[in-house]
């Protein structure tokens, strides 16, 4: 679980410099699993460490993946806002 958490967590950062079209959205669902598998990690003392580092990844990943998202949003929301007008 604890290195699950760990991939998972680096790979919601990675997806931030990826720019396909609802990439965020898949960040956003990695980085809640890894915040899952980190929690559930902690548990095993053995594997305490990668657990942590897991989490705060999933934690950082779910949190920029979803000011992104919004960010998007609004841009989009913006233009079509505008192309209506004109």
């Amino acid at each position: 679980m604890a290195v699950t958490s760990l991939v998972l967590g680096i790979i919601s950062l990675v997806i931030l410099i990826i720019p396909i079209p609802f990439s965020s959205l898949l960040g956003i669902l990695l980085g809640l699993l890894a915040i899952i598998f980190g929690i559930k990690g902690k548990k095993d003392p053995s594997h305490k460490g990668s657990a942590i580092a897991g989490l705060v990844c999933g934690i950082i990943g779910f949190l920029l993946n979803v000011i992104g998202y919004v960010m998007c949003a609004g841009v989009i929301g913006t233009i079509a806002s505008q192309g209506a007008v004109n």
